[in-house]
């Protein structure tokens, strides 16, 4: 008797080793399938990164680019401005200096004469200060254009 149970013990023990091991299978089948699920995700989420990210860099290469065009076209307008203004600027120091030697000669003449042309001065000076002011803004605000677009 006694060794029917110790038989029956050691096969119950078995029995009970053989079922731990068909559970301890079961949890490492579903522990596998699990840590698959996880690196596929994983796998397309880093798939999904690498895609959006080669397409922000991309972007962002563009818009350098598009910066570099841009401030070229700034600077190559800056240019042409400036070489207008020039010209514009060189007839006003010519127009100034006549103004300037017109008032040296008319020191001599009578008060009455010289109201006269401090008047026809005036309708001188007026459009030729408005145009100096005008290249002063526009050349300010090109060159303001130029850095912003060369700061951003």
């Amino acid at each position: 008797m006694l060794g029917q149970i110790y038989f029956f013990s050691n096969l119950v023990e078995h029995f009970l080793q053989i079922l731990g091991s068909i559970a301890s299978f079961q949890k490492n089948k579903q522990q596998l399938i699990q840590n698959q699920k996880k690196k596929r995700k994983k796998f397309l989420k880093n798939r999904r990164n690498q895609n959006s990210s080669k397409f922000l860099s991309d972007i962002k290469t563009n818009l350098d680019d598009l910066k570099k065009i841009l401030l070229s076209i700034y600077l190559h307008s800056l240019v042409i401005y400036l070489s207008f203004f020039k010209k514009q600027a060189t007839v006003l120091q010519y127009l100034l200096i006549s103004q300037y030697e017109f008032q040296q000669r008319t020191k001599k003449l009578s008060t009455f004469q010289k109201m006269q042309l401090v008047s026809t001065q005036k309708v001188i000076s007026s459009p030729l200060s408005f145009l100096l002011k005008e290249i002063q803004v526009r050349v300010r605000v090109s060159c303001s254009i130029a850095l912003l677009v060369f700061v951003q």
